[in-house]
Order: C-alpha cells, then sequence, then structure tokens
C-alpha cells in the first residue's frame, strides 16, 4: 500500500477508520465441503476514509482475488420480505418515468432476478451484465442475460432505463466506472438511472462490522453519493434511505458536471472496533452457558460476523434459498441447511444476520417447530 489516494477524487489525505487482517476475500462464495471452506484466498481490510470528500474505500483491495462466476451465490429473491420490496421500487419506477414497454439495461443483474421482475411489470424488454452469470445466461423471453461485465462501446446501451443495484460497492474506481456510464448516455439525457447500494452511513452509526468485507471496496453514504454523482456529470432526481435503512436508493439523469465539494465532516467509524468486541464477549458467554447457536442465514453479512469472531462455534448456518443447502462458508467452514432440517440441531438461539427479516424467520421458526432465542444483529 504505497501511493494510496482517494478512488473518488484522488485526494492523498486518507484515514484508516477501521482495519481487519486476512479475512475470505469472496464472502458469496459456498463450498462442498469443510476444508475447502477454511481454506480460501484471504486479503485484509484497510478502511480509509478520504478526508476531502469523505468518500471510503478499502485501501487493501486486490481486484485480481475476487472472482464472479457461477459459484457466486448472492440471490436475495426467495424471500417474501425482499419480493415486497423489489415490487415496490419497480412499479415506483415504472409509474414516475412512465416506463411502460421500456427497454432496460442492468448492470451486474446477478441471477437476472430483478430484471425479469422488471420486464414483467413494465411489459418491455430487458439485458442483463453480469460477469458471475454461468448457466443463468441466455435469452429467456423479453430477457437476455449475459456473462460479461459492463464496458463502453458495448452496444446495449439502447435502453430507456439503466439499473445498477449493489454493485457499485465492488467496483474499485468508482468515479472511472460513473465516467463510463456517462460516456455511453451522452446523447440520451432522458435515461434515468436507478442505483441502489449499501449505506455507510448506517454502517458507521450502527458500528455494523458484519457489513464491511472485502469485495466491498467502495463505500458512499447519502451526501457523499450525491457529491460524487453530480461530479461524475449526473443530476441526482431524487435519494433516500430504504429496506429499513440499509439501502441508498437514488435516481439520477445526465447534468452538469459540478466541482469537489469537500465535506463539512466525516462519518464516525470509532464505535466498530467496540461492536467487535462487545460480540465477542457476547459470543464468550454464550458458549460459557453452554447454549447451541444457529444463524440466519448464510450470506456475506454472516462470513464476516464469523471472521471478526474466530472462537464462536454456531452449530448451524441457515438459508432459505435451496442453493446454499449442504454448502458451507468461507473461512469457518460452517456448513449450511434449510429450515426444515433445523430442528435435527437442537439450538436454543439464533443470530439473525438482517433484522429486516426477523418477522420472517420468527415465522419459519414456529413452522418448523422450533423454540429458540431470536438475537438480532444491529437491532
Amino acid at each position: 500500500m504505497t501511493d494510496v489516494v482517494c478512488r473518488s477524487c484522488g485526494h492523498a489525505a486518507l484515514a484508516t477508520v477501521f482495519d481487519a487482517p486476512s479475512v475470505p476475500v469472496e464472502n458469496s462464495r459456498l463450498y462442498a465441503d469443510e476444508a475447502s471452506a477454511r481454506a480460501v484466498a484471504r486479503g485484509d481490510l484497510v478502511i480509509q476514509q478520504c478526508e476531502r470528500c469523505g468518500f471510503v474505500q478499502n485501501s487493501a483491495f486486490d481486484p485480481t482475488l475476487v472472482v464472479y462466476d457461477d459459484d457466486y451465490e448472492d440471490a436475495q429473491g426467495h424471500s417474501a420480505v425482499f419480493q415486497a420490496f423489489a415490487t415496490r421500487v419497480i412499479d415506483e419506477l415504472i409509474d414516475t418515468y412512465d416506463l411502460q414497454g421500456a427497454r432496460a439495461l442492468e448492470i451486474g443483474c446477478g441471477n437476472g432476478d430483478f430484471l425479469r421482475r422488471f420486464c414483467a411489470a413494465s411489459g418491455g424488454t430487458g439485458v442483463g451484465l453480469d460477469p458471475a452469470l454461468g448457466s443463468d445466461a441466455g435469452v429467456d423471453g423479453p430477457v437476455e442475460l449475459r456473462a460479461e461485465s459492463f464496458t463502453t462501446g458495448s452496444g446495449h446501451f439502447d435502453a430507456d432505463v439503466v439499473i445498477c443495484r449493489h454493485t457499485l460497492e465492488h467496483v474499485p474506481d468508482i468515479a472511472a466506472f460513473l465516467a463510463l456510464v456517462r460516456a455511453e448516455l451522452a446523447d440520451r439525457p432522458e435515461v434515468v438511472l436507478y442505483l441502489e447500494v449499501p449505506d455507510t452511513g448506517r454502517i458507521a452509526d450502527e458500528a455494523a462490522f458484519w457489513d464491511v468485507y472485502f469485495e466491498h471496496c467502495s463505500y458512499v453514504d447519502e451526501g457523499g453519493f450525491a457529491d460524487l454523482l453530480q461530479r461524475s456529470g449526473f443530476a441526482v432526481v431524487q435519494s433516500r434511505l430504504d429496506y429499513d435503512g440499509q439501502y441508498l436508493v437514488t435516481h439520477a439523469r445526465l447534468g452538469t458536471r459540478q466541482p469537489i465539494v469537500a465535506r463539512d465532516s466525516q462519518l464516525d467509524f470509532s464505535a466498530l472496533a467496540d461492536s467487535v468486541d462487545h460480540w465477542r464477549r457476547w459470543a464468550n458467554e454464550l458458549d460459557e452457558h453452554g447454549r447451541r447457536a444457529a444463524v440466519w442465514a448464510a450470506s456475506s453479512k454472516a462470513v464476516a460476523f464469523l471472521s471478526a469472531l474466530p472462537d464462536f462455534a454456531p452449530v448451524v448456518a441457515v438459508d432459505i434459498n435451496p442453493a446454499k443447502a449442504g454448502r458451507h462458508l468461507p473461512g469457518s467452514g460452517l456448513g449450511v441447511c434449510g429450515p426444515d432440517d433445523l430442528p435435527g440441531y437442537e439450538v436454543d438461539t439464533v443470530v439473525v444476520m438482517n433484522p429486516v427479516y426477523m418477522d420472517e424467520i420468527r415465522a419459519e421458526l414456529d413452522r418448523v417447530g422450533v423454540q429458540a432465542e431470536l438475537v438480532g444483529l444491529g437491532a
């Protein structure tokens, strides 16, 4: 790490706000056996904040360590809570910008579930780009999914709406990426961008260290993201926090480039280390009382949480995504089961990785007959 500068504004003054050595580099990749899951590639977290624009980055990020392919599993569509959220934001986009019959482009489309939902609601067509696409790639009715990254001049940009959900946080040079998008839209000022990223302000406020992991090399909050978009040549149409304050949702169009705005204040990440210590003490007390714990879900949050608590030994991770059952989490090697198999593990504590799903999880536990204390991160 020499000559590190802010990847958003190029400033050379960066302050380290959190660090964690030797964490798994691919939190959403699951493994067939415990040994393989433990023997994963690792990298360092050196989370730094720009003292001028407030942008937050993992300055130790090495893109060569992260491979997005068919084994990268981060689909959320199995949750009714998430489905309701997706339906709401899709309906809002279509109604607000008159996108009936629209052509949509999604950059970083995952398995294409959101794009399919959008096209079904709009009656239009869509192209999705994602290097992690494997067997999902191909043409399915009005939707075409391509196993590739977005590049300028790709010929895929004849779109009325551009969707980019939970992708920008994976992009190390976020300013250069936005410049590519702007170049493609140079003669299409009417095109609307729908951008969705994790809110870094919440991570700082809740000391949510479980939301800081290697693949997420870029972190923005509402004010900082608006400044970044404006100096990249976009006009922010609307911006808000959504999904229980976890997601920053932004609508933007082409605008006039604005100069860099120095932040009046920085996000305060000082509580992150204390939060790690708190949960380590909690895990020790759980072990001292002989309690058997499960974590719900087999997610990036779970991998980050377990990496920070190496002595915490839950007996299983639970996930409603059937593609994850029988697999193992990177780093800890913890096995994954579906809700129907949880009774066999005789757990008395379930650690809920995302409290937005608390009611849904409680209903699943009631359905399978498991009586357990629910403990939510950040709740």
